[in-house]
């Protein structure tokens, strides 16, 4: 009984403390990175910050492209995404398949298709 509210506990704890990251804003990236990718983000911050989502998400794009490597650019643009209100199945399907190894996307279409995405 008692590990069964240990993890209840830890279980709620996770789920109210994720959206208070939720409005955190673009990440910039880490000392050392690709300069031209790190320009790109920079330009990303920038324009997320006017409130230029669609400009943003190019930049953000380009600095992935860049180097795909760097997460906190994948991250700024899931959150462009999520500001332009692109939440459908197709849309993270083709930012997954531009972001992630080939061999991990069978198992993501599989998963996505379980789930009901507007």
């Amino acid at each position: 009984m008692r590990n069964l509210s240990l993890i209840l506990f830890i279980l709620i704890f996770t789920f109210l403390s994720v959206p208070a990251f939720a409005d955190q804003g673009p990440l910039p990236m880490r000392e050392g990175s690709n300069a031209s990718a790190h320009k790109h983000n920079e330009e990303g911050i920038s324009h997320y910050n006017q409130g230029h989502y669609d400009v943003a998400l190019k930049h953000f794009q380009m600095a992935s492209k860049v180097d795909s490597s760097v997460g906190e650019s994948h991250y700024n643009e899931a959150l462009c995404l999520d500001k332009l209100g692109k939440h459908g199945r197709q849309q993270i399907i083709s930012t997954l398949r531009g972001n992630m190894l080939k061999e991990t996307l069978p198992f993501l279409d599989l998963r996505f298709s379980m789930i009901i995405l507007p």
